[in-house]
């Protein structure tokens, strides 16, 4: 296909035929071919065709690398990429063997921020995604008389594409604790602009230290401001696309973002005097369209003495309750209905072996949608368990993989996804 020997509408209707790596991969053929399939018109079509590619499961690993052993600030930091293969056995529905793919080197490698650094949401590498684009973060490049201490580089990955894209420096996360639960970030997607947006929440001034009792609604407006980057713009200098807008949260946040139904989702921060511990925290909300925040009561739920995180359940807002008490032992896991804003239970279910004993345990997505199947991972990322929603039965996956360099591990299911909205050269890439 050179480009002139098929009409035009013959084209794109072979393109949005193909599955979305094979079209990653045509892009380096011709510059023709790179023009029709970044094109966003074959991507209206590729998801009118509503061709499901399989959803991958994918492993990030911090690796430490020490330059010199006699000085530690000489040591760096990466993360690794790796695809995982999954199989299962035939004639059972309980062992699954997760591997990495064909023993072979890491899928992609990035640079990471320092480990030591508190911008890690609850220990995890991956801040966020949103339609097959990943959010990690590093530090700046040092710069001689330039303090950059306090500023850290988002970072837009792309796994698909292989492609890590280098957001402009912002001031966000200090490494004083006090302000560990106000700053957050994430990403989502406009669609009435076709566009990606990166949005944090900081600290107008990170040097003015506040006590957590001190949050009170004029706290929260003098001291928080929302920034907004447009992903590929359309001006060609990313340099300077950070811009605040006037609204804020009406509580301090926290977590990690999700995206679902046009929004962006965060937990109201729970180290504050007016959530009191045992109480169900509020869903803050953030329109990407209208830039505005809104606030989602939580389910009426018996696990009130639970810590909450929010999931992507195949872009379905999902808030799991995990009972860390011991009350009621369980895990409660509920999906937000977008048109009533009610939430109806997916599925509840104790906690016991071979779950570890006390430990937090997280939602990582859908193992199975059909089948309302989900995989789980204990608090120290190093084991993978999956509940099957219609025997009732949980078990553990057998995962091998082997990675004597890597400091920490983070799970993370990938739908691949078409995001020709992101073009080369729209964003500075690494």
């Amino acid at each position: 296909m050179g480009g002139e020997e098929l009409p035009v509408d013959s084209i794109y209707n072979i393109l949005s035929r193909l599955p979305l790596n094979s079209l990653a991969r045509f892009q380096c053929v011709s510059k023709v071919w790179c023009k029709y399939i970044n094109d966003p018109y074959l991507e209206i079509m590729h998801a009118k065709r509503a061709m499901k590619d399989p959803t991958i499961l994918i492993m990030f690993q911090l690796n430490y690398v020490i330059a010199n052993l006699k000085f530690w600030r000489n040591a760096s930091t990466s993360t690794s990429l790796s695809m995982l293969v999954t199989k299962e056995e035939k004639n059972s529905s309980t062992q699954v063997v997760i591997t990495t793919k064909n023993n072979n080197p890491p899928y992609m490698e990035f640079p990471s921020k320092d480990s030591d650094s508190r911008f890690m949401v609850e220990d995890s590498i991956i801040l966020g995604s949103c339609k097959g684009l990943m959010i990690s973060s590093q530090d700046p490049p040092r710069k001689n008389n330039n303090n950059n201490n306090n500023k850290t580089v988002l970072l837009v990955i792309n796994p698909l594409k292989k492609e890590c894209y280098k957001l402009p420096p912002i001031k966000i996360w200090s490494c004083t604790s006090v302000f560990y639960e106000r700053e957050v970030c994430g990403l989502g997607f406009d669609d009435s602009t076709n566009t990606y947006k990166m949005v944090c929440v900081v600290l107008r001034n990170q040097n003015k230290i506040r006590s957590y009792v001190d949050d009170d609604d004029d706290v929260v407006k003098d001291d928080l401001c929302t920034m907004v980057h447009v992903l590929g713009g359309g001006t060609g200098d990313s340099s300077s696309s950070w811009r605040e807008i006037p609204q804020v949260p009406p509580y301090p946040i926290s977590g990690e973002a999700v995206f679902a139904n046009g929004c962006l989702h965060w937990l109201v921060s729970y180290q504050l005097k007016y959530w009191p511990s045992g109480v169900p925290r509020k869903v803050i909300c953030f329109d990407m369209t209208k830039q505005e925040f809104g606030l989602i009561d939580p389910p009426r739920t018996l696990a009130v003495w639970a810590k909450e995180h929010l999931v992507d359940l195949d872009g379905q807002l999902g808030l799991v309750y995990d009972d860390v008490s011991g009350r009621k032992h369980c895990i409660e896991v509920w999906l937000l209905n977008p048109e009533t804003k009610c939430w109806v239970i997916h599925c509840r279910f104790n906690k016991k072996p071979p779950f570890p004993r006390n430990q937090f345990m997280k939602v990582i997505g859908y193992w199975n949608k059909d089948a309302g199947d989900l995989l789980i991972t204990d608090g120290c990322r190093a084991r993978l368990f999956i509940y099957r929603l219609k025997q009732g039965v949980l078990h553990e996956a057998n995962l091998f993989y082997e990675n004597n360099n890597a400091r920490r591990a983070d799970f993370r299911l990938f739908q691949t996804t078409f995001s020709s909205t992101l073009r080369r050269g729209s964003i500075k890439n690494t």
